[in-house]
């Protein structure tokens, strides 16, 4: 409700991690009656938290650890324990982030809304296309020790990213694009 009508996103999260802490700290203290009545799903509040976190916040990273967090709580659903699973890596962050983004694309028939959808889902799918491409490149560099130049031509890759970005290597040593882009979901 505070981040939905009131728009206090902030104040929802807030709330929702103290709830957390009362399940955690205290609630095991109160007595079975009153578990039952008010705390008959207790991994529901590691949902809704997750839920804000991804969808309000965009930030995957703790999103994935409130899923994780909720699928561990007696009496979870199953499902919850498969997206566990999924969500135990930055891979499998992405799939499930592109899979629920294309989903609820599919449920929008708003063109402002629409457009806003594949927009983020152009950039988790180029940040998801760097970060395969550098676990590759990284690989790549421990057994052969050569240039990007050398790494693309031995995976029959261009020099390009999927929107036509030019690929480089920073002084890291890692692989970017000349692509505007922007972490979306704090996955970087």
């Amino acid at each position: 409700m505070l981040a939905v009508v009131r728009d206090d996103v902030l104040g929802a999260r807030d709330l929702l991690l103290k709830a957390e802490r009362f399940r955690t700290n205290d609630l095991s203290a109160y007595p079975k009656e009153f578990r039952e009545e008010y705390w008959s799903k207790p991994w529901l509040i590691s949902l809704q938290l997750a839920y804000l976190y991804l969808f309000e916040l965009e930030d995957m990273p703790n999103a994935a650890r409130a899923f994780r967090e909720a699928a561990n709580i007696s009496g979870a659903p199953p499902y919850l324990l498969r997206l566990e699973k999924r969500l135990e890596t930055k891979e499998g962050q992405y799939d499930v982030l592109l899979k629920l983004l294309r989903f609820l694309m599919g449920a929008t028939v708003d063109e402002k809304i629409l457009s806003r959808f594949e927009k983020k889902i152009e950039a988790v799918q180029l940040g998801f296309f760097l970060f395969r491409l550098n676990q590759q490149f990284e690989e790549f560099r421990r057994k052969e020790k050569g240039s990007l130049g050398e790494f693309l031509k031995k995976s029959g890759l261009t020099g390009t990213d999927p929107v036509g970005g030019i690929l480089s290597v920073d002084s890291s040593g890692k692989i970017i694009s000349s692509s505007p882009r922007e972490n979306v979901f704090m996955l970087e």
